[in-house]
């Protein structure tokens, strides 16, 4: 699981992402969750989304928001690029 504050820079995200894709590939987890909590984080998926696509062989990882203190956290999208290196 990778958590980030709503705002994240992009060079953050594009550290985070392959981050959980290693946690897949060599720590065999899972579920791979990414986090984004904070007022404004669904300004930040279309980010996530371009990111993501930009990777050769990521495995799914659930993306999740949770906007505010007492809302429960939202699945907002299941990222998966499954092309494979090379």
């Amino acid at each position: 699981m990778e958590v980030k504050s709503a705002g994240a820079a992009n060079r953050e995200i594009k550290k985070d992402l392959p981050t959980l894709m290693l946690l897949a590939q060599h720590a065999a987890y899972r579920r791979l969750i990414y986090l984004v909590y904070g007022e404004g984080a669904e300004l930040d998926v279309e980010r996530i989304r371009t990111k993501a696509a930009e990777l050769r062989g990521m495995p799914t990882i659930e993306l999740w928001l949770h906007s505010a203190a007492g809302n429960p956290a939202v699945l907002v999208d299941v990222l998966n690029n499954t092309q494979q290196p090379g």
